[in-house]
């Protein structure tokens, strides 16, 4: 999203509550969403609070590494979390999934078999404290896992190989985020519409999120990514994420992969496209 117009701010206390209204729906485990200053609390405090030693009681956030489709529609994830700490899955529905940590720090989860796209907070326990992860965690029927970061492009979780679009974020006023995958420390052309929008330098992993610097407007648009005869193309229609009225987010299946539009920490509605989802991911 534009870095002048960031999505989320700083909400009255009476906002924050109605948007803690739906953000509750994942907090059936007691996860701590921030961006609405001290009341909500905010994810810095929940890792640092339950006990002396302020930073020196820091523990990291679990994080999901790997997602997979097996036979029957089951979907395993797995990923990395401090050793020894509960790690759990909280659905809106109140339906959680736990999983252990090994001593080497490893997690793993299944999940039945679903034709929807699913929204996850993840989190992990340790002695009553709640060490939340960034954003939500959304899984598609084929197995596909993304981490939905508020203000920022999706993470699409394992992805690998040749330079690709695989996310694009938006919200109402017209910000965008492109994420991808690409070679590591490649530096990324990025264009819309046949002009050029500027430049990103990829991770070690190769991942690479650019956020447009102006708004685009509604409607259909052509999206690319170039790293020197590499080339990836988005065409893409970023209409803006209706009202969200039956629960903290919807999905639905578009020809090049899912829409899911949700709602933020911070009571905004943020639209995230997933891209050829059904792809394996390796």
């Amino acid at each position: 999203m534009p870095r002048q117009e960031a999505p989320i701010q700083l909400l009255t206390q009476a906002q924050c509550r109605s948007a803690a209204t739906l953000a509750a729906l994942f907090l059936a485990g007691g996860l701590v969403l921030g961006a609405c200053g001290d009341e909500a609390g905010s994810p810095d405090k929940a890792m640092a609070s339950g006990g002396p030693g302020g930073e020196a009681a820091y523990r990291p956030p679990p994080e999901a590494t790997f997602s997979q489709r097996q036979a029957g529609g089951l979907v395993v994830l797995g990923g990395t979390a401090d050793p020894g700490t509960r790690v759990r899955l909280s659905s809106p529905g109140g339906a959680l999934t736990p999983a252990l940590a090994s001593g080497r720090g490893a997690w793993r989860a299944r999940l039945p078999a679903s034709d929807q796209v699913r929204l996850f907070g993840l989190a992990a326990i340790d002695h009553g404290r709640t060490i939340q992860s960034d954003g939500y965690l959304a899984v598609t029927p084929g197995g596909q896992s993304a981490q939905l970061r508020a203000g920022a492009g999706a993470k699409v979780i394992g992805a690998k190989g040749p330079l690709r679009i695989l996310s694009i974020d938006f919200d109402r006023k017209g910000g965008v985020v492109i994420s991808g995958i690409g070679p590591a420390r490649a530096t990324v052309s990025v264009r819309a519409d046949g002009a050029p929008r500027g430049r990103v330098l990829a991770d070690a992993a190769g991942r690479f999120s650019f956020p447009f610097d102006e708004p685009l407007t509604p409607g259909p648009h052509a999206l690319e990514a170039v790293d020197g005869a590499s080339r990836s193309v988005a065409n893409v229609s970023l209409i803006p994420p209706a009202p969200l009225t039956a629960g903290p987010y919807r999905a639905t299946r578009e020809t090049d992969g899912w829409r899911i539009e949700w709602l933020t920490p911070g009571g905004g509605a943020q639209a995230t496209l997933l891209l050829n989802p059904e792809e394996p991911n390796t």
